[in-house]
């Protein structure tokens, strides 16, 4: 009896040691390590350079029949293809907080330069800094630019008047162009209230190169008081901005000419409803 007793307990004790690991991993299992963290970070993916290339082309095809260009063509009408504008952009991100964009002009040549056809001009190239993130999508974020980059206005105004519609009033009636060289930042307003845009450029634009010392100073402030509501004027854009120029005198030793100019704009964009008041 004695013996057999034995015998049953060294089976018992040698099941216990087989089963203590397989109770122990269900333990681990069951009872949380505290040396975990439960909300750790994954790492961030690893960065990679990319670009891209889109283009917008305009073009026309004019057939003329009055009389006086038949008497020019021996009575015949007179037509003909031509490319107006081609904007070539190439556009893409270096670094996690650095992106770029160069922006190439093709049209025709004016015949006063003494070439008749298609030219190339540079419309953009500039470098963008993102120097605040926002931490939710409604906090303030910024970026800086250095390069030939956007005036005060007109880019914002062709978000609500299309350029393949017709160039935006300002551009159109020459009172500023669409770039210019020099450095630019823009802050956008926390809660979706708009932004403000401050730059500093040559003040020639980007047609003719600069030719005097002095430089424009712009600002641009625009309201977005509807944003957080739905409905026909969601978009709704309140802007005005303040442009302080001088131009150089016909003299160089005289003062520089004030050139200072202003406005404002009340737009908006929807599908039922698109409009642009300057």
């Amino acid at each position: 009896m004695t013996r057999h007793f034995l015998s049953s307990l060294t089976l018992v004790l040698a099941s216990a040691f087989a089963s203590a690991p397989a109770v122990a991993q269900a333990v681990a299992q069951a009872v949380p390590d505290s040396t975990v963290k439960k909300d750790s970070v994954p790492p961030k993916p690893e960065f990679k350079p990319s670009w891209n290339f889109s283009a917008w082309m305009f073009g026309t095809f004019t057939y003329q029949t009055d009389s006086a260009t038949k008497a020019k063509n021996d009575g015949s009408a007179f037509s003909k293809f031509t490319v107006d504008r081609a904007y070539l952009n190439f556009m893409g991100q270096v670094a996690p907080d650095f992106r770029f964009r160069v922006t190439t002009d093709v049209l025709q040549s004016a015949a006063s330069t003494g070439y008749a056809g298609l030219i190339i001009r540079l419309k953009f190239a500039f470098v963008q800094w993102d120097y605040l993130h926002a931490a939710e999508p409604t906090d303030w974020s910024a970026w800086a630019r250095i390069g030939q980059i956007h005036t005060v206005v007109i880019d914002e105004e062709e978000h609500f008047w299309p350029r393949w519609l017709q160039k935006t009033p300002l551009e159109y009636w020459g009172y500023q162009l669409s770039s210019d060289l020099g450095a630019s930042t823009q802050l956008q307003l926390p809660h979706n209230l708009g932004w403000a845009y401050f730059t500093v450029q040559n003040g020639g634009g980007f047609i003719a190169a600069e030719t005097d010392r002095y430089k424009d100073g712009a600002m641009r402030l625009s309201l977005t008081p509807l944003a957080k509501r739905d409905g026909l004027f969601k978009n709704l854009e309140i802007t005005g901005w303040y442009l302080a120029g001088l131009s150089q005198a016909s003299v160089v030793t005289q003062p520089g000419l004030k050139r200072d100019r202003y406005g404002a704009t009340i737009e908006s964009v929807d599908p039922r409803l698109s409009f642009s008041l300057e």
